[in-house]
């Protein structure tokens, strides 16, 4: 009632100012409506002021190196003849007899219960103006044979394999021979078709 009391009074003054103010007004709630709209889809994108989108950061490297890894391996043709874990060591032990002349064989255990037993072979040296040697050979877990020596009997090598087996750790490998002699551990192993030897310092 008041806009057609006005029109009526002046038709072409207040109606056409009201007009005007009517479409300016109209016209600010549009522009505000799509800054806000704008606004908001930037701030979508951008994520919230002083935020920093992630870093992009590499997978960790896993730098741990298990006991096989720390130490050279060696790979060898087979020996002729050798093609299991048994041949092998049947094959390390005669090549340590052969340097004994003529030796003796008995039997010791290794632990209180005696669950480790252990072959000594003892006999003078084929060099070395036959020094008397001993050899022990045991096993120290199911697929793993141990030959300690030969050493020299004065440095007791029954007693050194008591301590070996209640010390030894780490088998780089399911099965295979562990070769001790006086200052290293020489791991012999068969895979792949090959021979495959680890040489680590006796600690």
């Amino acid at each position: 009632m008041a806009l057609q009391r006005l029109a009526h009074l002046d038709p072409k003054g207040a109606w056409s100012k009201m007009k005007w103010r009517i479409l300016c007004a109209w016209g600010c709630v549009s522009a505000a409506s799509l800054w806000l709209g704008a606004g908001c889809g930037a701030a979508k994108d951008q994520g919230a002021p002083g935020a920093s989108a992630p870093a992009h950061r590499p997978a960790p490297t896993d730098t741990s190196q298990n006991s096989v890894q720390n130490h050279h391996i060696l790979l060898e043709p087979l020996p002729q003849g050798v093609r299991t874990t048994e041949d092998l060591y049947n094959w390390l032990l005669g090549q340590r007899l052969a340097q004994m002349d003529n030796p003796a064989q008995g039997e010791i255990c290794l632990d209180a219960a005696c669950k480790v037993a252990a072959t000594v072979f003892s006999g003078p040296a084929k060099a070395k103006a036959g020094r008397p040697l001993a050899l022990v050979a045991f096993q120290s877990r199911p697929g793993w044979h141990v030959l300690l020596g030969p050493l020299p009997q004065a440095d007791d090598p029954p007693r050194q394999a008591q301590t070996l087996n209640a010390h030894l750790r780490d088998y780089p490998r399911a099965q295979g021979v562990c070769v001790v002699e006086s200052g290293e551990i020489d791991w012999y192993w068969i895979e792949a078709g090959h021979l495959q030897i680890m040489r680590q310092p006796r600690t």
